[in-house]
């Protein structure tokens, strides 16, 4: 939902659509969902993959449940999905660091993602 929000109210900034409550919310959802991509790909994340990696590949638990084969499509899927996440963590601790100055105003020329 954050993202969801975060690129409405970037989208209706483009078009000037509300522009006074576009721009109001627009900083708020921009940190709200930096604030939460960051902690969920860039902090949790990484633990999750690791649990699961461990638990899957080297416990006699995790491979009695499940098939060596699909073990390694899902751990290469997990963290492909992690590390493919990379840039998307990175520009949101962009978005962190410059607290709620909006990084993707109207007037935006740069390179997206």
């Amino acid at each position: 939902p954050f993202q969801n929000a975060f690129c409405m109210t970037r989208q209706m900034m483009k078009k000037d659509v509300f522009v006074d409550i576009t721009k109001a919310l627009h900083v708020y959802t921009e940190f709200s969902y930096a604030f939460l991509y960051f902690f969920i790909r860039g902090c949790f994340g990484p633990c999750l993959c690791g649990y699961v990696t461990y638990d899957i590949a080297f416990t006699k638990h995790g491979r009695s449940y499940i098939p060596i084969r699909t073990s390694i499509v899902w751990l290469i899927m997990l963290w492909a999905v992690l590390l493919g996440s990379y840039p998307w963590v990175l520009d949101t601790l962009d978005m962190l660091k410059d607290g709620l100055d909006v990084k993707y105003h109207k007037g935006y020329v740069g390179v997206e993602l």
